[in-house]
């Protein structure tokens, strides 16, 4: 009887890894799009929250697809003014209702005492339809979150260069708005980005923000800033220990919150290269501990969410050439880690006709991932359009057309054709890659560490133009896929 269990489970999990459903799909409003935020929906569609990047018509929207990542309406919100800075872990929101909320993004690039500078707070129908709006003028960037009195924390930047707090009731009312950090700059001015706030279990609140110093060079560092539920600082912290440390997204880990982003990596890559890296603090700010995930290359995390199993899932950017800092060449970062962020897999989806980039993730009710982001749509960051991928538990998705099961039983290197490097998700664990002639000739062999699940990278430039085998080997299977080598 035990054996039939094992049997069966050994036999039936990866069927149901199968049974999901994946894609990966592009959708464009104005030809300069931002996925910005995704959800899934209590019906199972997703819901995905953008920013359209266009001069003559900037504006947000909200886009609901069916579970096939189909589009079934789309609604778009004037004024919304675009910053350079543009991920600031702007949230859909879910209310009892059924409906949605949102922050708008009429902040601009650099600070400015305009009156117009203005954040709203808009309240929307299950349907996307406006219910109501409640501006807060003066501030200039902004990000919030909902708060255990079903109310909304509301934390940016004012025209006078400060951090400020907004508490306010379930219907967006101010019950207070005090500023809780001042912001010095230097001579030349400065902005703050990437701006992510967290509600502790005993009511204080988090909030971190990345601080730019313009002088003769520019200058950036996080800043955490920790503050009563009644607006009052506690403690504010720059995180300028290290040459170069970036911050995106906060997380609370029990009584403990983790800091999502990268550090420059002076020992593994050279100066100036990052690694992507996560930091974890004390309710009092203290630093417990830090990783840095070091592979080749650029990495950077955006978005991080504890998963069901009791771990937690990250996304972000990767350019795995250390030698090219062009961004060209960054492609979407995926990495599972386990309970004590330790990496179980990793994930690397490069770009195709442009950059592309990972900035919202979360997992779905059949235990794989959603995540959002931008990606060019050529080499010239002339047009963005907005992406919106579907995986699997494992983090795979699988090229439209092809068969779930199909898929998974051939080995899919992507980009192919390619005009010589090549990327590969190992499904399982193998100990060899070997890649040879149409005639048998071998030309690549290489060992690969069965233990780690991470994409391969192979390199078959200086190779004629032609047909590649690639096989993936163990000491009891071989998998089989083909290259398509075209300069």
């Amino acid at each position: 009887m035990r054996s039939l269990v094992l049997y069966l489970l050994v036999f039936l999990s990866p069927n149901l890894l199968f049974s999901q459903v994946t894609f990966y799909k592009t959708f464009s409003t104005t030809g300069y799009d931002y996925g910005m935020n995704v959800k899934q929906t209590r019906n199972g569609n997703y819901l995905v929250y953008g920013i359209s990047d266009k001069e003559s018509d900037s504006a947000g929207f909200l886009m609901e697809t069916n579970g096939k990542g189909d589009s079934l309406w789309v609604k778009r919100y004037p004024g919304f003014q675009f910053n350079t800075g543009f991920i600031n872990n702007k949230e859909i929101l879910t209310t009892p209702d059924g409906g949605f909320t949102l922050l708008s993004v009429n902040n601009l690039d650099f600070p400015s005492s305009s009156v117009d500078d203005t954040t709203s707070l808009i309240k929307t129908d299950s349907n996307g339809n406006i219910v109501w709006i409640v501006s807060y003028p003066g501030v200039i960037n902004a990000t919030y979150k909902k708060t255990h009195d079903n109310g909304f924390i509301i934390c940016g930047q004012d025209t006078n260069s400060r951090v400020i707090a907004i508490k306010t009731d379930s219907l967006g009312q101010v019950l207070w708005r005090k500023p809780i950090s001042i912001v010095t700059y230097g001579i030349y001015g400065g902005w703050i980005d990437y701006l992510s706030v967290i509600e502790m279990p005993d009511g204080k609140f988090l909030f971190s923000e990345q601080e730019h110093h313009i002088n003769i060079i520019e200058v950036s560092r996080p800043l955490l800033v920790c503050f009563s539920a009644n607006g009052d600082s506690i403690w504010s912290k720059s995180l300028s220990y290290f040459p170069y440390i970036w911050a995106s997204t906060l997380l609370p880990v029990g009584d403990n919150f983790i800091v999502c982003g990268a550090i420059d990596s002076l020992t593994n890559n050279g100066p100036g290269n990052m690694n992507a890296s996560l930091f974890c603090f004390n309710e009092a700010g203290d630093s417990l501990w830090s990783k840095a995930y070091f592979q080749p290359g650029n990495q950077k995390f955006f978005d991080i969410h504890a998963t069901l199993d009791g771990g937690y899932i990250a996304t972000g950017i990767y350019n795995p050439d250390p030698q090219n800092f062009s961004t060209i060449f960054d492609g979407l970062y995926m990495v599972k880690f386990d309970a004590n962020f330790d990496t179980v897999w990793t994930r690397y989806f490069p770009s195709v006709n442009g950059p592309v980039s990972g900035l919202s993730i979360s997992q779905t009710k059949d235990t794989g991932y959603i995540l959002c982001g931008s990606q060019s749509s050529d080499f010239q960051y002339s047009h963005y359009t907005m992406v919106l991928v579907k995986t699997d538990g494992l983090g795979y998705y699988y090229p439209e057309g092809i068969g779930e099961k199909t898929s998974s039983l051939n080995l899919q290197p992507f980009p192919n054709p390619s005009r010589g490097i090549f990327f590969l998700n190992p499904p399982g664990k193998f100990r060899e890659l070997e890649v040879s002639g149409i005639l048998g000739n071998v030309i690549l062999h290489q060992a690969i560490d069965p233990n780690n699940n991470s994409t391969l990278k192979i390199d078959l430039s200086g190779n004629p133009e032609g047909v590649y085998l690639l096989r993936l080997k163990n000491r009891n299977s071989v998998m089989i896929g083909k290259i398509v080598l075209r300069h």
